[in-house]
């Protein structure tokens, strides 16, 4: 790093240095306390200029008098050590005189920003227990209703002259609180830290060589006190004698406007966040250090800043931590890291036991050392969670506490920390963990990007895409939108991975900011772009009924309109595998496409293909040709020398493992016969005295042990760190990664881990070997490797399953993720294959296959060899119910008789006008009982007809039969279930309609022969 001495790393990961370079002991301060590195400042240079507030300027001495009578006045109210006062003032000459008086009366200051809402002030007034609160009469109307004293600067000017100008003196610990800034919560209500002034001044003296401010500096102040970042304006200037330039009061200024101001104030020392140095020309011929925090740094910034004389540094740290914990000096064209720590600091890479990570392992960043602070205000179960006692042993010493950042960090090649992002806050897109940070770069990069920030765009209540928002450089004024979006689509779809562009690019004039000057994502507007991914093309409007409703279910997993039946799903509207999981399940919700698959969405990926491809099927049903993404994987051959050597590795690790507790019983052997406790006895006799001597118990007690240990204790921590950082993918058969595989399934073999299963010390178990499981889960599965495992809570595994998170296919190993929501149920013996997810309140039937990369929709039960979604017996009884009226049956039944013997009838009418001579011919016949010709033909029909009504007789009480078996026996599948209740219903329409036909027959001869009503109706009678 350049103008860095580069330190040695420990070896369990801590990064620090103990001894202060000479010249910090040169230019450190000697007071233990914040006040008095003010007041040794003043005393070296009374005269200058400490603040300057447009035209209004404070000297040293004039500032140090001014804090004087303020701290007199709040020690007469009472106010002294271990009290908290509030500072409500903007940026003025007022500011600053408040924040050292209250800290020169003993009690912490609590900073506040104009711009906080009236219930958080409120709240903070009430959490911190102010004493006083500091302010304005401008601020009036903001106080009203607060539980504490307010002293309106504006208004003391009477009472602070009569007031001495001498310094107070009070006697104040170092492990006092100086100050307490209250940052967000992720309760939605601020957490106030509280650091002591050991903390600060510490600080103070192992950043003062590194900041290199010097008495002729001009350092800028534009961050609102409320923030710890403006103590790195603040301290650092005044330890040397420097000049603070407040920016102007009650205003935030960016881009042109600031630039102008810089260089006419002649400001040589920026500190500010890089979204807000992203706004600026590098025009400021006076500057010649630029500090940057609070945000992680683009390397493009890096690039456009860099110049001869101006030295760029890039500073990290919570305010925990009290303001930076590291420092690094980025140049062009290296990577951007956050350097090393400070001396006296300790930073460790932790992993999520507490555990130290090899360099270059990702892991938790954990600091300590005297910068951590004394905690959270009235929130000790939030401080005992963050700040923990230090992991590493030889440390503690030094550094008794470290503080979780819940940031994620790696260390370099060069002994540096490079920033990952956070640990809470990781963006999983699709179950890809996924860098922000990593996309606004590569946005950045277009010459019309002046800016950028990706946010995560949720649907259905989960991140499933993403955003980006960018501001346009000047080299974007010749570029409309879409040949903008365009650009930007070619560059990011040709250097990222799919999930990881984009749906939407949104242009704004300029980014919310919050106070800090830090991007208010949360206030981003909602993307009404059309999506990255599509393509300016004529419009092609669905033409057929299954193409718009196709349309409208596209539209609403992928929230655009005007859906173009030529347009792809996956190339023009930026689907992917989730969004075609939601469209497919939605469509599988219809009775007619029950039968879509995925495979089918891929291969048929516009609307008008797919509409096409499921027309054809139903008039055709038939198995198409296997799509390329069923063509099975071409096997991959291994040399025997690789397959020989994975063997012995294997022979070599087995062997290792299991001669661990007979090399123990060596080794105490050999120390017994050392000490002189056990001897070889020269008799057999002798050897039975041995044996019953108190060596022996004592070494059978320490060999059981060692045994207990090596067999039930080892394997789980050994399993662990055998599959540490595997990630799913396609792995070569008897290579490494299967070497590691095959290992830790021996291991698990010998842990009781099977004998577990049903127990609630499975679940314990299996997060040990980094399985994440939720709680209340009653598992009695087989489940290998656990790593690779997310199980929801509340979820019940049956006996017998195997959750697969691998398999073996064409000379490789597939390693998957298995992931199973909340509240689910997998059946017994059921199997479930990589990449499968199973959603919450879903269930899997006994003895199921659900297979790879299978979505199982929340709250659908699917069942079978594969599994396909089934209907319960509530489903189906819902459907009927939806579609039946309320029109009585009988009536209906009536009805619909009475519609088909008008039909009969009139069909006689038209045979009579065809054919005048029937009626004669009839007559001329003898009609029996059953009223039907007995001629030849006649008898024939008469027969047939006999014959089909007790045929279906009898089919109808075997299909009943049938029917009340299957309804015995539970649930089936949804699709018999359908056909057989149409059969049913279909038989039962045929009968009817013989029935009607035989009536309407009858009355057709009837009235051929010229019968009656009445004659017709006896003879039904005589006929039943």
């Amino acid at each position: 790093m350049t103008g860095r001495t580069k330190r040695p790393l420990l070896d369990e990961g801590c990064a620090a240095s103990e001894e202060p370079s000479e010249a910090s002991r040169r230019i450190r301060p000697d007071a233990r306390l914040l006040n008095e590195c003010f007041e040794r400042a003043c005393d070296m240079n009374p005269e200058r200029t400490a603040v300057e507030c447009g035209a209004d300027r404070l000297s040293y001495v004039a500032l140090d008098r001014q804090a004087n009578r303020l701290a007199w006045l709040l020690m007469a109210r009472g106010v002294g050590p271990r009290d908290h006062v509030g500072i409500l003032l903007d940026r003025s000459l007022d500011a600053y005189a408040a924040l050292l008086g209250v800290i020169k009366s003993g009690a912490s200051y609590v900073p506040l920003d104009p711009s906080f809402p009236a219930d958080r002030l409120e709240f903070i007034a009430e959490d911190a227990g102010l004493r006083d609160f500091v302010t304005s009469s401008s601020m009036s109307g903001r106080t009203l209703g607060l539980p504490c004293a307010v002293l309106e600067m504006d208004r003391l000017g009477d009472r602070l002259a009569a007031l001495p100008e001498g310094r107070p003196g009070v006697e104040i610990a170092p492990s006092s609180p100086c100050y307490v800034i209250y940052t967000s919560g992720t309760t939605g209500r601020p957490k106030g830290v509280a650091v002591s002034h050991a903390s600060i001044v510490n600080f103070l003296r192992v950043a003062t060589p590194v900041y290199r401010v010097t008495g002729e500096d001009r350092v800028f102040q534009g961050l609102s006190i409320a923030f710890d970042f403006a103590l790195e304006e603040i301290w650092p200037a005044w330890i040397a004698g420097a000049t603070l330039v407040a920016g102007p009061s009650g205003a935030r200024i960016a881009g042109p406007d600031l630039t102008a101001f810089l260089a006419e104030r002649e400001v040589t020392v920026l500190c500010c966040v890089p979204t807000l140095l992203a706004t600026l020309e590098p025009e400021l011929p006076r500057l010649r250090t630029l500090l940057l925090s609070g945000e992680a740094c683009p390397a493009d910034l890096v690039r456009r800043w860099w110049r001869p004389g101006v030295r760029i540094l890039n500073a990290y740290g919570p305010t925990e931590t009290t303001v930076t914990a590291t420092c690094s000096e980025p140049v062009p064209d290296r990577p951007v890291t956050i350097g090393t720590p400070l001396p006296t600091y300790r930073l460790y890479i932790l992993d999520e036991s507490l555990r130290t990570v090899p360099a270059g392992e990702p892991g938790e960043i954990c600091i300590g050392g005297p910068g951590v602070a004394i905690g959270y205000v009235n929130r000790p179960d939030l401080t005992a969670e963050r700040f923990i006692p230090n992991p590493v042993a030889r440390d503690r010493a030094a550094a008794p506490r470290v503080y979780r950042t819940g940031d994620r960090g790696r260390r370099t090649t060069t002994d540096e920390i490079e920033y990952l992002g956070r640990v809470d806050t990781q963006v999983k897109i699709r179950g890809y963990r996924i860098e922000l940070a990593e996309i606004e770069e590569m946005l950045r990069e277009d010459e019309a990007v002046e800016n950028a920030v990706v946010t995560p765009l949720e649907r259905g209540g989960s991140a499933q895409d993403l955003v980006g928002y960018i501001t346009l450089a000047t080299a974007a004024d010749a570029l409309s939108p879409e040949d903008l979006r365009e650009r930007l689509r070619v560059r990011l779809q040709g250097r990222l991975p799919g999930y990881m562009v984009p749906a939407h690019v949104e242009v704004l004039p300029s980014f919310p900011l919050l106070a800090a000057d830090k991007v208010d994502r949360a206030a981003l507007p909602a993307p009404v772009s059309p999506p990255l991914a599509r393509r300016s093309r004529p419009h092609v409007a669905p033409a057929t009924p299954l193409e718009r409703r196709l349309a409208t279910w596209w539209a609403d997993a992928l929230g655009c309109d005007g859906i173009s039946a030529e347009e792809d799903f996956f190339c023009d509207l930026g689907g992917h595998s989730m969004t075609a999981a939601r469209v497919v399940s939605r469509m599988r919700q219809d009775p007619l496409l029950r039968d879509v698959a995925m495979s089918d969405l891929y291969a048929h990926s516009t609307l008008r293909g797919l509409a096409a491809f499921i027309e054809t099927r139903a008039t055709q049903p038939q198995a198409g040709p296997p799509t390329a993404a069923d063509a099975p994987l071409a096997p991959l051959h291994h040399s025997t020398a690789r397959v020989m050597a994975c063997g012995a590795a294997q022979l070599a690790g087995l062997y290792a493992w299991l001669l661990l507790p007979g090399l123990a019983m060596t080794v105490l052997f050999y120390r017994l016969f050392r000490s002189g406790h056990l001897r070889m006895p020269q008799s057999t006799a002798g050897v039975l005295d041995h044996l019953v001597r108190l060596p022996v118990p004592a070494f059978t007690v320490l060999e059981l042990g060692w045994l207990v240990i090596t067999l039930l204790v080892l394997p789980l921590p050994a399993a662990r760190l055998l599959m540490a950082g595997a990630r799913p993918g396609l792995y070569p058969l008897w290579g490494v990664t299967y070497w590691r595989f095959w290992m830790q399934s021996k291991l698990l073999a010998l842990t009781p881990l099977r004998l577990l299963a049903g127990s609630p010390l499975l679940a314990p178990c299996l997060r040990l070997l980094g399985a994440r499981i939720g709680g209340h889960c009653h598992l009695q599965a087989i489940l290998a490797p656990p790593s690779l495992l997310r199980i929801g809570a509340g979820t019940s595994i049956g006996y017998g399953a195997r959750l697969q998170t691998y398999t073996v296919e064409a000379g490789r190993l597939r390693l998957g993720t298995v992931r199973i929501g909340a509240g689910c149920f997998v059946g017994a013996n059921s199997v479930v294959l990589p990449g499968a997810v199973i959603g919450d309140g879903a269930s899997v039937g006994e003895q199921s296959l659900v297979p790879e990369d299978c979505v199982v929709p929340p709250g659908e039960h699917w069942a079978g060899s594969p599994a396909t979604r089934q209907d319960t017996a509530p489903v189906l009884l819902r459907d009927l119910e939806a579609r039946a009226d309320d029109t009585p049956w009988r009536a209906r039944e009536q009805a619909h008789h009475d519609r088909h013997d008008e039909v009969l009838v009139q069909a006689g009418d038209q045979f009579r006008t065809a054919h005048p001579d029937a009626p004669q011919r009839l007559h001329a016949r003898p009609v029996p009982a059953h009223d039907r010709p007995l001629d030849r033909d006649g008898g024939q029909c008469a027969a047939e007809a006999g014959a089909q009504q007790q045929g279906g007789a009898e089919q109808r009480h075997h299909r009943g039969r049938k029917g009340t078996h299957q309804a015995q026996c539970g649930e089936q599948d949804a699709e018999d279930a359908q056909g057989a209740h149409r059969r049913r219903q279909g038989d039962a329409e045929v009968f009817d309609g013989q029935t009607r036909r035989d009536k309407a027959a009858t009355r057709c001869v009837g009235q051929s022969r010229g019968e009656g009503p009445t004659d017709l109706a006896a003879r039904q009678e005589d006929r039943r």
